[in-house]
């Protein structure tokens, strides 16, 4: 079963994730993919406390949209971590996504006990949540894409990272190096022998 982790850019409680992401919740043969990012090294560790299989997904910095409709389209239950107050990000992305295609997602929230299954506030917990998840089917071949994915374009501006030549970086860090020495040079404390 591959279960797709996604998690809002400013959360920090990795308690929470620490409580859900779990075999206690989840079935043994689970595998978590996560995307590269600020927050994998967090799931990592949690994944590796838990000795859950952990997949590390890449995105294409060229073609971001594509990267997470691939992603997702062979994931059998997304889990976002979301607090509804961020808009535009993957976390909103990939609940647009789920509900185009109506595949199972949770959402787990800092200001609410209960998660919410497929955009509905689930009356159970979050283990009747995902046993409900998990017996839901969706037809991948049927899979469809958002109009108006435009909006989501400026999402993976982080991702993207500017190329720099050898000689560039080069340069660049015999500049810092100068730098760093004159500093010293400059801030060094002078014994003066009388």
């Amino acid at each position: 079963m591959n279960i797709f982790v996604v998690i809002d850019n400013n959360w920090d409680n990795y308690a929470i994730i620490t409580k859900y992401i779990s075999l206690d919740y989840m079935p043994e043969d689970v595998k978590i993919n996560h995307v590269y990012g600020k927050h994998l090294k967090n799931i990592s560790k949690i994944c590796n406390q838990k000795m859950i299989h952990l997949y590390r997904r890449n995105v294409d910095p060229k073609f971001p949209l594509m990267s997470y409709y691939e992603i997702i389209k062979n994931m059998n239950i997304c889990i976002i971590f979301h607090n509804f107050i961020e808009y535009n990000t993957q976390s909103s992305f990939v609940i647009e996504v789920c509900q185009q295609n109506s595949i199972p997602y949770i959402i787990i929230s800092e200001h609410n006990k209960k998660c919410y299954l497929n955009g509905e506030v689930c009356e159970g917990k979050f283990k009747n949540a995902l046993k409900l998840a998990i017996n839901s089917e969706y037809n991948r071949s049927d899979f469809r894409f958002i109009k108006g994915d435009t909006e989501y374009t400026n999402l993976f501006i982080d991702i993207v990272k500017d190329e720099k030549t050898i000689p560039e970086l080069k340069k660049n860090i015999k500049r810092c190096y100068d730098r760093l020495k004159d500093y010293q040079s400059n801030n060094s404390i002078i014994y003066i022998d009388n």
